[in-house]
């Protein structure tokens, strides 16, 4: 548990930096007493256009009992706000280049050591060569020294992630990355926001069949099998004999009355030993609709 947990210990102040980049309009909100989760969150959401405080997202992500907030509550906020927490990779040039690219970065750190841990979340704003600076407590502008800041984020397990808009893909943000989280959106009760990710992942990847497959099963999900054909289809050209996405586009068009044009597909199905595969085929085997193909050209 302590591990997940982050309280809110102090940093000293120190003097600011003279130079380096530096996300000047990021919101501030100074926190209140333990309260470093709630105020971090509200930073990096209302960054990215969410409306939302610190005192709104305390009954989310606040652990009386430890006085502190439990990252996967943070992540899951996240989400109830229709947007994508994305993690960032454990090393200080992935936070480098978060930054660079315009995304506050809500880091947690370690100011004490790893048996006894002085847990405390800030927000990465800006970087120069000798150190960072952070939305941190009570302070605006918080200079961390390089070393002393790579120490307390090691000791935290390099733990971080940055806030996006689902219509917009950050650069350094890999497909399976923003596939994963756009998944999680959809099915934490935004499933539109999650259609709106995975059609920028197609626009931005056109020729992943990992995005493709992800948006035909998030059109699925809303029971819109026309667009979760087309989809499907271009995830089976890509990937001819990636057996999951030939079984969720069999599957749909079954849904559209169409078992004629799944046919050809089910001999791959059969040569699997997937049970889902094994189901579908059960399905094409057993099928007994009679509504018109609504297949889309």
């Amino acid at each position: 548990m302590a591990a997940l947990l982050g309280g809110c210990a102090h940093l000293q102040p120190s003097a600011p930096p003279v130079s380096g980049a530096e996300l000047v309009q990021t919101p501030f909100f100074p926190q209140s007493a333990y309260q470093c989760g709630p105020a971090a969150l509200a930073t990096v959401l209302v960054d990215s256009g969410a409306q939302t405080t610190p005192y709104r997202l305390v009954e989310q992500v606040w652990v009386e009992g430890r006085k502190g907030s439990l990252q996967p509550e943070l992540l899951a906020a996240t989400r109830r706000a229709g947007r994508l927490p994305i993690r960032i990779e454990p090393d200080t040039d992935a936070l480098n280049a978060a930054v660079g690219a315009g995304y506050p970065t809500l880091v947690l750190l370690n100011l004490g050591v790893r048996w006894l841990p002085v847990w405390h979340y800030a927000v990465v704003i800006g970087h120069a060569d000798d150190g960072w600076i952070l939305r941190s407590g009570t302070t605006k502008r918080r200079w961390m020294p390089h070393a002393d800041f790579t120490r307390a984020w090691k000791l935290a397990d390099y733990w971080g992630f940055i806030v996006a808009h689902p219509a917009h893909v950050p650069d350094a943000v890999t497909t399976e990355q923003w596939v994963r989280a756009a998944d999680d959106l959809a099915n934490t009760g935004h499933a539109d926001d999650g259609v709106i990710a995975l059609e920028q992942a197609v626009r931005r990847w056109p020729n992943d069949k990992l995005a493709w497959f992800a948006l035909g099963n998030a059109r699925a999900a809303r029971g819109d099998w026309p667009a979760a054909q087309v989809a499907l289809e271009r995830a089976v050209s890509l990937g001819p004999d990636w057996t999951p996405a030939v079984n969720n586009l069999v599957s749909t068009l079954l849904e559209l009355g169409c078992p004629d044009r799944a046919a050809p597909l089910v001999g791959q199905l059969r040569a699997s030993s997937a049970d889902y595969a094994r189901q579908t085929v059960r399905e094409f085997e057993d099928y007994a609709g009679t509504a018109r193909c609504q297949l889309t050209p």
